[in-house]
Formats: C-alpha cells, sequence, structure tokens
C-alpha cells in the first residue's frame, strides 16, 4: 500500500532546519525555500513564484525519502540578483511505507529586481535500515537538468504529456574495520522500462535526463524509485 505526500504550499526555512543536513550545515544561516506541506503562505521578502509549472511526482520505496533540490539561476540581463541563489528543497517524509509524492515546480522565481528561472532538479536518495540515528545512508540518485535547447538525438515530452524516468536503489553491507559493526551503503542507479540497469554495469547512469525549458510548462515528469530485488 502507497502512503502519499503531497507539498501544496511554500515556506521560507533555513537550510539547516532540514534534519538530513544538520550533520554537514551545522554552522551555516543560508535562506532557502523548502516545500512542505502547510496552509501558511511564503513570507513577502522571499519574492514570489511564477505561474508556470510543472508536476514532479513519483513513488519512493519503504524505508527512504527523496531529497529534491530545485536550483534557479538568474536570467540573462539580470544585475540584482542575490549572490547565493534561492533553492526550493522537495522533501519527502521517511517512512516505512512505500510512498508517493506530488509537487508543483515553478519554472521561475521573482526577487526584488531579479528574475531567476529553473536550471536543474538534483535528486538525493536517503534509506534507513535501522532505528539509529547512524543506521542510514545518503546517495546521489540523479537530476533533471532544463536546457534552453536538446542535444541532437534526446528526445521531447511525449504525446501524453508525461516523462517517465526509473531508478533501482540496492543496499551494500560492510564491516567496519574493527570487525565487529555492520554498515549499510545505498547506491540507486537508472533502469529502463523493464527495471534493468541503464549504462554499463561498472559505470550504470544516474536516474534523470535533460527536459526542453520552452516544453516544460503544464508537463508531468515521474520519477519512480523500486528496492532491488534481494538475490
Amino acid at each position: 500500500m502507497l502512503s502519499a505526500y503531497r507539498a501544496y504550499h511554500l515556506q521560507r526555512l533555513s537550510m539547516i532546519q532540514r534534519a538530513w543536513f544538520l550533520p554537514l550545515f551545522a554552522g551555516l544561516g543560508v535562506i532557502s525555500w523548502i516545500a512542505i506541506a502547510t496552509c501558511e503562505p511564503p513570507a513577502n521578502d522571499s519574492g514570489y513564484r511564477s505561474s508556470t509549472h510543472f508536476m514532479l511526482i513519483g513513488e519512493m520505496p519503504a524505508n527512504t525519502a527523496l531529497r529534491g533540490t530545485a536550483q534557479y539561476d538568474p536570467m540573462p540581463g539580470q544585475h540584482g540578483c542575490p549572490y547565493h541563489h534561492p533553492q526550493l528543497h522537495l522533501d519527502t517524509r521517511p517512512s516505512d511505507l512505500p510512498q508517493t509524492f506530488s509537487f508543483e515546480v515553478p519554472l521561475a522565481w521573482h526577487l526584488p529586481d531579479c528574475t531567476l528561472q529553473l536550471s536543474e532538479v538534483d535528486f538525493v536518495t536517503e534509506g534507513f535500515y535501522g532505528a539509529g540515528y547512524a543506521q542510514r545512508s545518503s546517495t546521489t540518485s540523479g537530476a533533471i537538468a532544463v536546457r534552453d535547447a536538446l542535444q541532437k538525438g534526446v528526445p521531447g515530452f511525449p504525446e501524453s504529456g508525461e516523462k517517465e524516468y526509473r531508478g533501482i536503489c540496492s543496499w551494500q553491507t560492510y564491516t567496519q574495520p574493527d570487525g565487529q559493526n555492520l554498515q549499510s551503503l545505498l547506491t540507486c542507479h537508472a533502469a529502463n522500462r523493464q527495471w534493468t540497469l541503464i549504462g554499463d554495469q561498472r559505470r550504470p547512469r544516474r536516474p534523470g535526463g535533460a527536459v526542453s525549458r520552452n516544453e516544460l510548462a503544464g508537463k508531468t515528469i515521474r520519477m519512480t524509485f523500486r528496492m532491488a530485488e534481494a538475490s
């Protein structure tokens, strides 16, 4: 059974309030925007989102959480943009059940004297293999690159308006040098329609790909992650 997670609004929060960032950025106060389930509107000084957007939907396996980051860069000719560009964080909550997610991702963000456009959405998958805080592992799990023009041979959106990317995640268990504590390492790689790995077995690809900015508005991108079957 899939449990559903949906973010309805945006709220301005410090990046260090993302629980998974605490060990890495405990001393930073970088301001970002996190998509969470809340009824509070965004603060006025955080700017406002564009009306054009695409839907990011998908599925996550049990005992995992998705950490997505939408990157926004200044449009050409902008001179009043902040040094630290804003980011939109698309996070799901950890769950011991498979879950679905749905995010509305704006294609641009308007700040005073600056307009930024979506350039990329990066994904990190965090997995949990025990109740302890240290019993977790994070891995880069792909990206969606937004391009003004696609390279030759890169397909656009189908007539349905939905493009899907798939990823297979697996655990690798190893013993620490003391020979006592077992650790698990999570990895996620791109999969095809038959759920087999894409690319060379020694260097498999990450899930995701490039999409055209001109055709992204109103479209849907589905990211489907699944755990590999135990061998």
